[in-house]
């Protein structure tokens, strides 16, 4: 299951100040994904952040920024508190790719991630 969510992703093209290093983007940002959908499989705000260009090769180069730092950056804009939002990171990658949107938000919501489960069904409602 790969969930694309494209409002959310031009959302994060409208961006123009890179959530990373601060700077300014005159025709908007590179929604970058801190799990890549082949691993993290959905699109949602707890595993995107909008970066420039320079930043978003460097993390494709396995340079700054790190996953760590992108995550407490994903943390701070949805209101999900960090720890629930790294594990529910891992949680949705071993789920089977199989497995659909719904079959996740439920395995979500059973296994304590309610605030995860609620952002990520909120934003892929529409997808």
């Amino acid at each position: 299951m790969i969930i694309i969510n494209l409002p959310l992703m031009r959302e994060f093209c409208a961006f123009h100040n890179c959530e990373y290093c601060g700077r300014k983007m005159k025709h908007g940002c590179d929604p970058a994904h801190i799990f890549s959908r082949g691993a993290g499989r959905v699109d949602w705000s707890g595993n995107l952040v909008a970066l420039c260009r320079g930043c978003h090769h460097a993390s494709h180069m396995g340079k700054a920024p790190k996953k760590w730092r992108l995550m407490i950056l994903a943390s701070r804009r949805t209101g999900i508190d960090i720890h629930e939002l790294q594990e529910a990171l891992w949680f949705i990658r071993r789920l089977p790719k199989e497995t659909t949107r719904l079959k996740m938000l439920d395995a979500l919501w059973e296994a304590g991630f309610q605030d995860t489960s609620k952002c990520i069904e909120k934003e892929t409602k529409s997808s």
